[in-house]
């Protein structure tokens, strides 16, 4: 390659080191001044993420020669691996699950896409199998899929669902109902009344009174 070639070619990536080279120049020089300060930085002290009185944790410790009798399934809606380190960080790097004696990860996204809705993600938790974006513990063809609650009905044991939503939302009603479309919340809502579940608690109160069939789902269950 001839000379004038190669400096027409790299002419624009010199002009932009150059250009940058001053900004890099400065920035050095605002470290170097500033190295004292770093230097005595106390993170326990100065630290201005941590919460000012972050919650004490415990000690967990599983049951020795008893029998596991109840199940608790706690969801974090929208609750990956940068919500974790934010309340970690909040809490001056400790958190009570640092505690639990076993830890593990779920990847809850749907089939057909990356990222996933609280449908086909709450169906990955409810049946432990993943689904369509927009299904409600229904398989990709549609059937229902059985939930770690219906399972638990069938052993005979005692179920309920507490939420903070509705209780006809995506997540919570992957474990008691089936749909293949999340939207469709008055006929989700109408499942609960055969599902057997023994307990729920929630929102939404809209869709299970004043209903447009004129149902009282309340009064049914």
């Amino acid at each position: 390659m001839e000379f004038e070639e190669m400096m027409k070619r790299y002419s624009g990536i010199l002009l932009l080191f150059l250009l940058a080279a001053p900004a890099f120049a400065q920035t050095a020089q605002e470290l170097d001044r500033d190295k004292s300060k770093y230097a005595t930085y106390n993170f326990d002290k100065d630290d201005q993420y941590t919460e000012q009185n972050p919650y004490a944790t415990v000690s967990v410790c599983q049951p020795k020669g008893r029998k596991v009798k109840n199940v608790i399934f706690m969801i974090g809606d929208g609750m990956g691996y940068e919500q974790v380190a934010c309340g970690w960080v909040l809490n001056g790097g400790k958190l009570n699950m640092d505690a639990m004696p076993y830890s593990g990860t779920s990847r809850t996204y749907a089939l057909d896409k990356l990222v996933t809705d609280s449908a086909a993600g709450g169906s990955a938790l409810a049946t432990g199998n993943k689904t369509t974006y927009g299904y409600i513990a229904s398989n990709p063809d549609g059937s229902p899929a059985e939930s770690v609650l219906k399972y638990a009905q069938g052993k005979g044991m005692k179920t309920g669902v507490a939420v903070t939503c509705r209780i006809n939302d995506a997540t919570p009603a992957g474990f008691c109902c089936n749909s293949v479309k999340r939207s469709m919340e008055a006929e989700i809502a109408a499942q609960y009344v055969d599902s057997g579940v023994d307990f729920i608690s929630g929102g939404g109160l809209h869709f299970w009174r004043g209903r447009e069939d004129g149902r009282d789902l309340i009064g049914e269950m």
